[in-house]
């Protein structure tokens, strides 16, 4: 399945999208508090869509890009479906959207 449209009506929901910022975390904090909104956001009210969030890791040095990148890479998320940098309206790895599986078996 591909999520280009759905990651790209994300990005253009603006405030529809749910959001983490991290700027100001260390690196424990940002990944703690990365697991703990993908784990929520994923068991919240059940669907049987996908659901797409937004993180924000700012520029800054890259560390914390380079540490949610690690972290989903690791696929500890087994209900991480995809994710990718924000491509509109400007590209930027500050921004990454994620896509989460369904929370019910679609019958």
């Amino acid at each position: 399945m591909k999520f280009d449209s759905l990651i790209f009506s994300a990005e253009l929901g603006g405030d529809t999208v749910p959001v983490l910022d991290l700027h100001g975390l260390s690196q424990d904090q940002a990944k703690h508090e990365v697991l703990d909104f993908l784990s929520r956001e994923h068991a919240g009210a059940t669907r049987k869509d996908h659901k797409v969030v937004k993180i924000i890791a700012g520029a800054g040095s890259g560390v914390i890009q380079r540490l949610l990148a690690g972290t989903l890479a690791q696929n500890t998320l087994d209900f991480v479906v995809h994710h990718q940098p924000q491509t509109h309206p400007i590209p930027s790895k500050a921004v990454l959207f994620v896509v989460l599986a369904p929370n019910v078996s679609a019958t």
